[in-house]
């Protein structure tokens, strides 16, 4: 089985644990789950420490931003405990005479990560002492700068002024520099809801609005700003709501329920067996437009929106708003690059760390036939399983053996937990199978 050419990859990463093991040597892993199934990057402890500062403001790992071209994902992290000498001494006299003294830290900042998901790394990108705003952040690989060079940039502005400001990392230099440029943005408050990386070019995303982009490598870069076609708004909103985002965002979502509801459309949903409740838009097919995918409840449902058609649908585990038309904020589609691509045909890709989700089941799809699944194993284990135990998800894999009878068992009862058992049976040639006979047992 072909491993697929992107994924819909969660925004939640799987921090290494006792449920999660990274190959030796790797920071990060990606599950190559074929859609409409969600990927899941897992990371080691040096991105995301197991314990956090209790007054850190990220809790949790979140993926911010995609360069699929170079299979780079920009990360932010929660923060180690500070040093209970950190912060500012201060002291204060009483009304009685007696002095006292606190501390004033600051809220610690969150930690920023590169990670190159085809070589298996994580690099740290150092704070740039606070300068950063919103984390409206997106990371591009550098053009011929070779592997694992890349920018983190953000673009900084102030409504209705002229010019702003892209604060950029180069990792070539390791450090973070201001620069300013044009701001064609038009009088009203933005918010981007994406930093795409797309042709060699940085594109933030305001989806009610326009896209905004740049290069970021030049070295004066200029600012383009290209306004998306305006959507017709609802019949309960009267007068021009062009310049709310909350109501644009909202039409566009209505749009695309109206072209749901086709009776053609009808008739499929009901044939998935799906549930009757409104769709909640969560993204594109990045290589076919009209392939779109919505949550129904717990489902994620890939529609053909030109053939009138649910192709696809499986299980998920996001939380979507009760009223919301579109949520995309935890899935991303990432196009997967070659090295990653090739990484799933063969686990002897040097510096390679695939891993695949546990205990899934194949995707569902109306007229679905049945999938191969495929283990992904690292470099230091042959691709050669030998048996399997499916009551426990054991599978015996080696490097070739002697010819016999070999089976891996889990340990009954309580002595279960990751015990097991491997047994072979030899026979001996030409025995009339009375007590000759012999098992190995380890």
């Amino acid at each position: 089985m072909a491993p697929p050419s992107w994924v819909i990859l969660s925004c939640e990463p799987r921090v290494c644990g006792d449920d999660t093991v990274l190959p030796q040597g790797a920071d990060v892993a990606l599950s190559l789950a074929a859609p409409p199934r969600v990927a899941v990057l897992s990371v080691s402890r040096r991105v995301s420490p197991a314990e956090v500062d209790p007054c850190a403001r990220c809790k949790s790992p979140f993926v911010l931003a995609l360069d699929p071209s170079a299979g780079l994902v920009l990360l932010v992290a929660p923060p180690p405990p500070s040093p209970d000498d950190s912060g500012d001494l201060r002291s204060w006299t009483d009304r009685d005479g007696n002095e006292r003294t606190f501390r004033v830290s600051l809220i610690p900042r969150p930690l920023y990560f590169v990670c190159d998901v085809a070589a298996a790394t994580a690099s740290h990108v150092p704070d740039p002492e606070r300068l950063i705003f919103n984390n409206d952040l997106g990371v591009i690989a550098a053009p011929g700068g070779g592997r694992g060079s890349y920018m983190v940039v953000e673009f900084q502005f102030i409504v209705s002024g002229d010019e702003a400001t892209l604060l950029r990392f180069s990792s070539e230099t390791g450090l973070w520099e201001k620069k300013r440029v044009n701001n064609p943005l038009p009088r009203w408050i933005w918010r981007f809801f994406d930093v795409v990386s797309h042709a060699g070019k940085l594109c933030w995303v305001d989806t009610a609005a326009g896209l905004l982009f740049c290069d970021p490598f030049v070295d004066e870069p200029h600012m383009e700003y290209v306004p998306l076609p305006r959507v017709d708004l609802p019949p309960e909103h009267n007068g021009d709501c062009r310049g709310c985002g909350y109501c644009a965002e909202r039409a566009l979502a209505s749009r695309r329920y109206v072209q749901l509801s086709d009776g053609k459309f009808s008739e499929s949903y009901k044939a998935a067996g799906l549930p009757e409740k409104a769709p909640v838009l969560a993204l594109v097919h990045p290589k076919n437009p009209d392939m779109v995918y919505f949550f129904v409840k717990d489902q994620l449902v890939g529609v053909d929106l030109r053939a009138k058609e649910v192709l696809e649908y499986e299980t998920h585990k996001m939380t979507v708003p009760e009223n919301a038309r579109v949520f995309s904020y935890g899935l991303l589609p990432m196009e997967l690059p070659p090295a990653l691509s090739a990484a799933g045909r063969s686990s002897a890709a040097a510096g390679v760390a695939v891993v695949l989700p546990r205990a899934t089941a194949p995707p569902t799809s109306p007229s679905s036939s049945p999938r191969e699944s495929v283990l992904t194993v690292s470099p230091r284990v042959s691709l050669r399983p030998r048996a399997l135990d499916p009551s426990a998800g054991l599978v015996l894999v080696q490097a070739p053996i002697p010819s016999g009878l070999r089976r891996a068992a889990a340990c009954p009862g309580s002595r279960g937990g990751g015990n097991y058992m491997v047994v072979e049976f030899k026979p001996v040639l030409g025995d009339d199978g009375e007590d000759d006979d012999t098992m190995f047992v380890s």
